[in-house]
């Protein structure tokens, strides 16, 4: 199976370094030229996904829109492919954020612990949801499947972690439109021992590969 990881355009709220979690900003002008530039990269390699997902939040349904108009293929918008919800810093800057929550705005910045952090979404809980959607994933699909999912930073960090194995999220900054892709044997995935070292079944074709908004 072939899987295509991508992270929304620039949004407004990137733009303004707002911490966006569930609050829904749309695309800016820059936003919009990546998500075209990231179209006409897939065009001229002559991807044609056979599935395509979705997070609902308007940054990445702007993106996919944008980036699928030259599929005839419809989209299915999955809810668990939202951001981290990060409670009540939604949609703030991080002054804004010290200047109303200031004691646990200087705790989060020694412990970066969201559990703090009313309403927000715990790591534990985020890591939860993106093994959910792998798992969905490997489920649904067969290896003649290429699959596309657009969807955010934070929840993308995570997937990828999972994917390749591992407890330990590494902090990555995710480009916007970037590309994660993955070749997967999935009738193979559940080898375990010698089997798990055959590099041969599974391979990283591209990596936070942004290359097509440079």
């Amino acid at each position: 199976m072939r899987l295509v990881f991508v992270r929304h355009g620039e949004s407004e709220g990137n733009a303004e370094e707002r911490l966006q979690g569930h609050a829904d900003y749309g695309l800016t002008p820059t936003g919009r030229a990546q998500s075209q530039g990231l179209r006409e990269r897939f065009r001229n390699e002559n991807l044609w996904p056979t599935h395509i997902y979705s997070s609902p939040l308007r940054r990445a349904a702007e993106t996919v829109q944008i980036v699928t108009s030259i599929w005839p293929i419809q989209v299915t918008y999955w809810d668990e492919l939202k951001e981290q919800d990060i409670g009540v810093f939604s949609g703030l800057t991080w002054d804004e954020v010290s200047a109303k929550y200031p004691e646990v705005a200087q705790q989060f910045q020694m412990s970066r612990d969201w559990e703090i952090v009313d309403g927000a979404e715990t790591l534990e809980s985020l890591r939860d949801r993106g093994r959910h959607v792998l798992l969905a994933l490997k489920a649904l699909h067969t290896n003649g499947d290429e699959v596309l999912v657009f969807t955010h930073g934070g929840i993308l960090q995570h997937m990828v972690a999972e994917l390749m194995g591992t407890g330990r999220t590494w902090e990555i900054s995710v480009h916007n439109t970037a590309l994660f892709e993955f070749i997967l044997d999935i009738d193979q995935w559940p080898l375990d021992g010698a089997g798990l070292k055959s590099g041969f079944r599974w391979s990283i074709v591209h990596f936070n590969d942004a290359s097509h908004s440079a």
